[in-house]
């Protein structure tokens, strides 16, 4: 997918495949347990993941997923990338998008020639002008809360309209609304998505389900799907 630049110092437009908004960003230590997450996610309605590469054996995961989820809008993308390496392994495994904590040194570069959206990670003004000069569209703002959540986001990427800034990092599922009336196109959410520790374990899928279903940020997208787990 390309994030196609907008002249004029207008802002880019939300990428298709984000459309859904609310991006959620899968983490765990357990191959198996993100799979289950996964599951639920998509069962509440989600239609587009980030799994991470942190995750154990996570490219096992991403086909188990495909192969065990028949939904032609899903949406599939890779964060927690550090080498130009692991872009070009996501390339490789047809990631619908890329994300990583910090800057890559030509990942925008190498995104744009395969025509794919990369959202480097950036957080200071002389970071972000880094992305504007390196041809960069998309960024992933991380981690905004700590430096200042809502009222940071609005500061920093008021000079830099040619940028869709999507934040990352500690924000809380009843502050999202917050951010997009900030301006934001798009929210990444992680840990506050994420079940506690032995929810997995447990077997406590509807309990999940329901914590994720209550937060609504994916309710128009929801229909009926198989019980995960």
């Amino acid at each position: 997918m390309v994030c196609n630049l907008i002249k004029e110092n207008k802002p880019t437009p939300l990428p298709c495949w984000l459309q859904q908004k609310v991006l959620p960003v899968i983490r765990s230590n357990a191959a198996d347990e993100a799979l289950w997450i996964a599951q639920c996610l998509h069962q509440v309605g989600a239609t587009v993941l980030e799994f991470t590469l942190t995750i154990p054996d996570v490219w096992q995961v991403v086909e188990q997923f495909n192969q065990e989820t028949d939904n032609s809008n899903l949406k599939i993308g890779m964060g927690s990338l550090k080498t130009l390496a692991d872009l070009d392994r996501c390339l490789n495994q047809k990631m619908t998008f890329t994300a990583s904590p910090g800057l890559i040194p030509q990942a925008y570069h190498l995104a744009a020639e395969a025509t794919h959206c990369h959202l480097g990670g950036a957080i200071t003004p002389s970071e972000l002008t880094q992305v504007v000069q390196e041809g960069g569209q998309c960024v992933k703002l991380f981690p905004v809360a700590p430096l200042g959540g809502i009222s940071y986001f609005k500061t920093v990427t008021t000079p830099f309209p040619e940028l869709t800034c999507i934040p990352f990092g500690g924000i809380q599922t009843n502050q999202v609304a917050d951010y997009f009336h900030a301006g934001a196109v798009a929210v990444g959410l992680g840990s506050q998505l994420m079940p506690p520790a032995g929810w997995f374990e447990e077997n406590r899928t509807a309990e999940y389900l329901a914590f994720l279903e209550s937060t609504q940020l994916f309710r128009h997208n929801a229909n009926v799907k198989h019980s995960a787990h």
